[in-house]
């Protein structure tokens, strides 16, 4: 027997081309670290289902959350992640000239 479920999956988008663009020691770090926010920021009580490669696949059984709800968890998100880029991108000291994040993830 089915039931109702609400499926929400978080993909970082530009993630082919900032792991191309980005030193491999510093992409999965930063790749990770941007991972653990999506699922930290889950303040709709969602289940992991899994994480595959750059995204995060989230379900809750039960009756559909409300629109509001799941738009106000996707823009939480979505600030948390870019502030985050953010950081990443002022505090870089790497001398490597591949350490930098590129903020076209926008």
């Amino acid at each position: 027997m089915t039931s109702p479920a609400t499926i929400l999956i978080a993909d970082i988008s530009g993630y082919t081309h900032f792991v191309s663009n980005t030193a491999l020691e510093h992409s999965s770090h930063i790749v990770n670290e941007l991972l653990e926010i999506i699922v930290e920021g889950n303040e709709l009580g969602l289940t992991v289902s899994e994480i595959e490669g750059d995204a995060v696949l989230f379900y809750l059984k039960g009756d559909a959350i409300p629109c509001d709800d799941l738009v106000r968890q996707c823009v939480t998100t979505f600030e948390a992640f870019h502030t985050h880029l953010k950081t990443i991108d002022r505090d870089a000291v790497c001398q490597c000239g591949r350490a930098r994040v590129r903020l076209n993830w926008d």
